[in-house]
C-alpha cells in the first residue's frame, strides 16, 4: 500500500499516483484542550514521519490536527472513547 502511495509499483498496471495525502490527528474529549491539541499534532506528525521514512515525498503530505474538536463518536467531556483517539490518512 505504501509503495502505491509513494508513486506506484511499475509492475502494477492498476497503480495510481496520489497527488495529495492528508494526515489528520484527533483525540477524545478527556483532558484540557491545549494538551489534546498538542497530542493530536504529535500523533499526526508521527504518522507523517512514518510515511516519509517509507518513501512518501514530504511535499505530498499535508498535516492537520483538531484535538477534541472533531470526535468520531460524540461523547460528553471527560468520557474516554478510544475510537476518537486516531489519525486519519486521506489519499486524493
Amino acid at each position: 500500500m505504501i509503495q502505491r502511495l509513494a508513486g506506484g509499483d511499475p509492475e502494477d498496471d492498476q497503480s495510481r499516483r496520489s497527488n495529495e495525502i492528508y494526515v489528520v490527528g484527533h483525540t477524545d474529549l478527556v483532558g484540557k484542550e491545549a494538551y489534546n491539541t498538542g497530542l493530536s499534532s504529535r500523533r499526526a506528525n508521527h504518522v507523517r514521519n512514518l510515511l516519509v521514512s517509507n518513501g512518501i515525498k514530504p511535499n505530498k503530505l499535508f498535516v492537520s490536527f483538531y484535538g477534541k474538536a472533531r470526535p468520531l463518536v460524540p461523547t460528553q467531556d471527560e468520557v474516554p472513547e478510544p475510537r476518537n483517539r486516531r489519525v486519519e490518512v486521506i489519499v486524493r
